[in-house]
């Protein structure tokens, strides 16, 4: 019977892929950040960077507004990062703290407002 044989294949597929994911854990997750920023007003086209920690390896970009609210794919295991905003021009770079991420987080990452200054104005 070919219609049962098939039947069989996909139920039998479905189980093997489906053991994958409960014996492995999911392949990747996910962390969102938010926060403002404070920028001088000729400045737009800003950036926000998550890099791995220690090293400082940049792993994704997303370009953000003054009002911003990022989502970041990471892996499920435990990882140590830190976030840099930037925006184009004379200007300071923010870098955040470091955090120790594992699995989708709840909450974001509130960041605040971040200050960013011309760099004579330091």
């Amino acid at each position: 019977m070919p219609g049962l044989r098939s039947l069989i294949t996909v139920v039998l597929c479905a189980t093997a892929l489906g053991s994958c994911v409960v014996f492995r854990g999911p392949a990747e997750s996910f962390f969102r950040v938010r926060g403002k920023i404070d920028v001088p007003s000729s400045a737009h086209g800003c950036w926000i960077e998550l890099h791995r920690a220690p090293g400082g390896q940049v792993i994704q970009k997303r370009d953000i507004d003054k009002n911003f609210d990022a989502t970041f794919v990471i892996a499920p295991r435990p990882g140590t990062y830190f976030l840099t905003v930037s925006c184009p021009g004379n200007l300071t770079e923010y870098r955040s703290t470091t955090y120790t991420l594992k699995g989708h987080q709840a909450q974001p990452l509130d960041l605040g407002t971040i200050t960013i200054k011309r760099v004579d104005e330091r």
